[in-house]
């Protein structure tokens, strides 16, 4: 079985929607002047609107969507030897023929995986009311989206719990926008795989969205139990579990085992949205397969379903722009650096700190320049917060104008580790040697993996207070090339990577 659709005729539009004195707008069915089948690899000029179909505060805006840095079915005749490469945009996988049947690029969020309308928060503020994807009586239009699809036809023979690099989707706005919500629908699927013996078994994998744009956090609004959003990571994924499917029979392609709901970016003046995408399986001892027996006769992928809404006017131009905040440890002190552009009427900014990245509290505040066409910067230096707090906080600056207004810049994550970790050498030949400075005594996890994301070779070890010696060795028999060393600390919740090369 696969995700089943309908072809739903349309085209996309952003539109606004008010609700307890909250407008927001966001994709609906004819803002596409034409809206291509697949597979196609960019989505231009989706126009924002009101549901009146007039334009949004500030005149005419558009998002549009392209896929980079294609991994899979680069060749001329692609994947299938029907020009169809590892992402694509309009198509379906219930073909049995072996290559994509074609979709409309732009189509209704309910197109896929079964979601239902309290999954979406179109502001943070409107959580789970407000969107409509599944009632057709409703006046309210039915919310649109991108029809996206990652191919697993290029994955054949490769082990099917690796984690696998497909590219970069890169979305654009006409013009900068702040703090606008994504959606997404569907994230994860399955397909059918022969084992050795020619037994049919069932892969359940998942899409992840691994964010590249600097200056944004991302915040889970609402949506279904298995959607995980990593703030720290920055990835969007589906939490499903391979024991939900061998215990309980479930697939992560629809209803609450799908990956579906709405994310919250947080930043302004945002013009483009990039996420690397990621294919990653979920059942080890397999190959992916492409046999032309009934296990595998369809064209198999993760089809999913990308929109956004945005507040009516965060599109408009902020009294100061360019307001960017970083944020560093130093000790057990935090050092804040940010800088705006320009400023008009800019009063103070307030320094704020969340454990959760949700609640904020004030831990400072600093003059601004006031009016000013110029760069300014300003510092400031929190001694206070990480001193009762072993984890991470969350930081960000808001600006209050004169007249009482204020906006926010980014949030800017911090982390204190319970260890500091050294790895030599690098390139290495057969070992690796790890120094691991704990602050308590504690279980840690030390694993290498390749760069597909499989771990070959893992480590439990006992770490004490102090100075700890971990030795990785048996490693000269692995592939030269690129490697990846982790160590997981503070009941795995703490990672710290390195990146290796093996001569």
């Amino acid at each position: 079985m696969r995700k089943l659709f309908f072809l739903l005729a349309g085209a996309l539009q952003i539109v606004s929607l008010t609700s307890n004195a909250q407008t927001f707008i966001g994709l609906y069915s004819n803002s596409y002047p034409a809206n291509p089948a697949g597979p196609v690899y960019s989505v231009s000029n989706a126009g924002f609107a009101t549901s009146t179909g007039a334009a949004p505060t500030g005149g005419a805006l558009s998002v549009s969507a392209t896929y980079s840095d294609q991994q899979y079915g680069t060749l001329p005749n692609g994947l299938t030897g029907y020009g169809d490469l590892g992402m694509m945009f309009g198509v379906s996988n219930n073909n049995s023929s072996k290559y994509p049947t074609t979709s409309f690029a732009g189509v209704p969020l309910s197109n896929v995986g079964s979601p239902v309308n309290g999954s979406y928060s179109p502001l943070p503020q409107l959580v789970g009311t407000g969107m409509n994807v599944n009632q057709p009586l409703s006046p309210t239009p039915f919310s649109y989206g991108f029809n996206m699809f990652t191919s697993a036809e290029g994955l054949v023979g490769q082990p099917t719990d690796g984690r696998y690099y497909f590219g970069k989707v890169t979305f654009t706005f006409s013009r900068p926008v702040s703090n606008p919500v994504l959606h997404v629908t569907g994230l994860g699927g399955f397909l059918s795989v022969l084992d050795a013996t020619n037994n049919a078994y069932t892969l359940p994998f998942e899409t992840e969205l691994e964010l590249q744009t600097g200056g944004i956090t991302i915040q889970k609004i609402s949506g279904t139990s298995h959607l995980q959003v990593d703030s720290i990571a920055r990835m969007i994924s589906n939490n499903f579990q391979e024991n939900e499917y061998i215990l309980q029979g479930k697939t992560p392609e629809g209803g609450d085992y799908a990956g579906t709901g709405s994310i919250r970016l947080i930043g302004v003046n945002i013009t483009s949205v990039e996420f690397k995408i990621y294919v990653k399986g979920l059942s080890a001892g397999q190959t992916w397969s492409s046999t032309p027996a009934f296990a595998n006769q369809v064209y198999n992928g993760d089809r999913y379903n990308i929109s956004f809404t945005l507040l009516n006017g965060s599109q408009s131009t902020l009294p100061v722009s360019g307001l960017s905040l970083t944020a560093l440890p130093s000790g057990k002190k935090v050092v804040l650096n940010w800088k705006t552009l320009s400023e008009t009427s800019t009063d103070f900014f307030d320094v704020e700190v969340s454990k959760d990245g949700v609640h904020f509290s004030s831990v400072g505040r600093k003059n601004a320049a006031g009016n000013s066409s110029s760069e300014q910067r300003y510092t400031f230096v929190d001694e206070k917060s990480a001193l009762s707090y072993n984890g991470g906080l969350y930081y960000r600056i808001k600006s209050n104008d004169v007249n009482g207004t204020y906006y926010y810049s980014n949030v800017s994550f911090v982390r204190f580790s319970n260890a500091e970790v050294r790895v030599w050498p690098n390139p290495f030949v057969s070992t690796v040697q790890v120094s691991v400075n704990s602050s308590l005594n504690e279980e840690s996890t030390v694993q290498i993996m390749d760069v597909h994301g499989k771990v070959v070779m893992a480590r439990k070890v006992a770490l004490t207070k102090g100075m700890n010696q971990v030795e990785m060795t048996n490693l000269s028999k692995l592939p030269a090339g690129n490697y990846f060393l982790q160590v997981f600390t503070n009941g795995g919740t703490e990672k710290q990577s390195f990146k290796l090369q093996k001569q």
